[in-house]
């Protein structure tokens, strides 16, 4: 193996410095088209879809952060502030400029289109570094492929149309995986500081950064030749994230409890009320650690998932593969498997980068979603746009067939399901949560009310929308419920319509045995119609 290359093995077939200035203009030219197709993709679908079971949370606790400087709240959910303090950010300044404060349930539909189009901000950076990352790697022709395929990819594009922070943390991780990559040679602040930077960001935009990025560096680390100084690096990368992350987030700092009634309870001595006046008088902020430890408390216990039409009441190993094989386009899954196929990628960093993360994969325990392996997916882009650089055509059919693809799931890609599993009308029988139904389709609900003149609709709801508190809608919580049963649900019905939300017949989160009879009695009954992510039952 030649070491006399930059890397040790052949990670620049054509370097970015050396590539063709037609080739690289024809590839800017490409970005630049992937940015405005799919940004007006997603600010056109976004006015299509309700709010999600996260927005309305994210949407109210980020004002509080601007009002009161707090991230309290946020990080007792375990959640990382950065994108939601970017997408509240506009609303508190015209909250500031109109003198009165926004009610976040109420005023929701005024505040939640602006917190979306803000998300696009992460969505540039991520189409942006993805781009200059296969650049490094493969040249203009891979950088084309991969901003192609992601830029279209219909699980990507949903998320980029909502107000939450998994687009943020994929863009994060992309950019950390690249300006490492790029700086290796650089000296020490390129090289360490400004990938530790971007460490940090990713920590601040989701706590899975605290392994996505590590693992993605180590590998990329190793498989270059000039290694001597990566273990340092890497720990100093590490302390440089983490020193951004707690620098951002040091608010609500105050006296710990649990230390000052420590200190009062030592008996009495000439240094003991030194001790206590530590206690009484040092400020600590524990939030950013706090926000990192509840998700990793998370994690560990998981919790119930839905896979394979079968509902688990523990996370199973292989949630995620087989979410991959459902959820990722026919064209991606092709390109990964030729990828494979043709043996000499298999040594490439971008395979090693990519089975890593797959295997990572099989530990994690919160199984909500494709929306939580979103790098990794990144990454299977990247691998399968540097393997199909050396098949012009083959690549250029799949983007344009992710483009057909992307379009035909306008405006809710969430639902969206590739044809290897069936077609999308089956899509709801093997999936749940934001897999398929996140909440989001209560405007379709409320158009098919206004086409078929209902007045008034009863909702049995999964999701976080206020909009189901309002008229012409009647939320009927049945999982609220201390004895839920068929009669009392036929009883609050009376004569009228009643529509269920999807999750609630597959992954139903409420797992007594009497709210799974009245799912059972439900799909039992011939359905009125079906519309979005719901189904609807007549009673008469």
């Amino acid at each position: 193996m030649n070491h006399d290359t930059p890397h040790r093995m052949n990670t620049t077939a054509e370097p970015e410095n050396n590539t063709s200035p037609h080739r690289l203009r024809f590839a800017l030219l490409g970005l630049l088209f992937v940015l405005f197709a799919s940004s007006t993709w997603i600010v056109t679908a976004q006015h299509e879809l309700g709010a999600t079971f996260d927005e309305p949370f994210y949407t109210a606790k980020g004002l509080t952060h601007w009002r009161t400087g707090s991230y309290r709240e946020l990080m007792r959910a375990g959640t990382m502030p950065l994108p939601v303090d970017v997408q509240t950010l506009p609303l508190y300044l015209w909250e500031r400029e109109r003198g009165s404060a926004w009610d976040a349930r109420d005023d929701l539909p005024q505040l939640l289109p602006i917190a979306r189009k803000m998300n696009l901000i992460f969505w540039w950076l991520l189409l942006v570094n993805t781009f200059r990352f296969a650049l490094l790697l493969g040249g203009p022709r891979c950088a084309c492929l991969a901003v192609g395929l992601l830029g279209f990819e219909p699980n990507f594009l949903a998320h980029a149309c909502l107000a939450t922070t998994d687009i943020a943390i994929a863009a994060a991780v992309m950019t950390a995986a690249f300006q490492f990559l790029k700086h290796r040679e650089s000296a020490w602040f390129r090289r360490v500081g400004v990938p530790g930077f971007w460490y940090g960001i990713a920590l601040l935009c989701k706590a899975s950064a605290l392994l996505f990025v590590p693992l993605l560096l180590i590998v990329l680390g190793y498989l270059h030749v000039q290694r001597r100084t990566l273990l340092r690096d890497l720990v100093t990368i590490g302390f440089i994230g983490f020193g951004v992350m707690f620098l951002y987030v040091n608010t609500d700092a105050k006296p710990e409890p649990s230390f000052i009634k420590w200190a009062n309870g030592l008996p009495d001595g000439p240094s003991v009320e030194y001790v206590r006046t530590i206690a009484r008088e040092l400020c600590i902020f524990p939030n950013a650690g706090e926000g990192l430890v509840q998700q990793i408390k998370h994690n560990m216990r998981g919790h119930g998932c839905f896979v394979l039409g079968e509902w688990h009441p523990r996370a199973v190993w292989y949630y995620f593969p087989i979410i991959f094989s459902q959820k990722l386009s026919e064209p991606l899954l092709l390109l990964l498997a030729l990828a494979v196929w043709k043996r000499e990628n298999l040594r490439h960093p971008l395979a090693v980068a990519s089975f890593v993360l797959l295997v990572f994969s099989l530990t994690c325990r919160v199984q909500i979603g494709i929306r939580l392996m979103l790098p990794t997916v990144c990454v299977f882009i990247l691998f399968a746009a540097y393997a199909a650089r050396t098949w012009p055509k083959l690549g250029a059919a799949a983007v344009l067939a992710m483009m057909t693809i992307a379009t035909l799931n306008w405006p809710d890609g969430l639902q969206y399901q590739n044809r290897l599993w069936g077609s999308s009308e089956t899509a709801r029988e093997h999936f749940t949560d934001s897999n398929y139904d996140w909440g989001q389709g209560l405007p379709q609900l409320k158009q098919w009310m206004h086409a078929t003149n209902e007045a008034e609709l009863h909702v049995w709801y999964y999701g976080g929308d206020p909009a189901i508190l309002k008229p012409p809608f009647r939320w009927v919580a049945i999982q609220h419920e201390p004895e839920p049963s068929i009669e009392a649900l036929k009883q609050r019905v009376g004569t009228g319509t009643l529509a269920v939300s999807d999750s609630f017949f597959t992954g139903c989160p409420d797992r007594r045995p009497a709210t799974l009879a009245i799912v059972q009695w439900l799909r039992a009954q011939k359905p009125a119609a079906r519309v979005n992510t719901f189904t609807l039952y007549r009673f008469r």
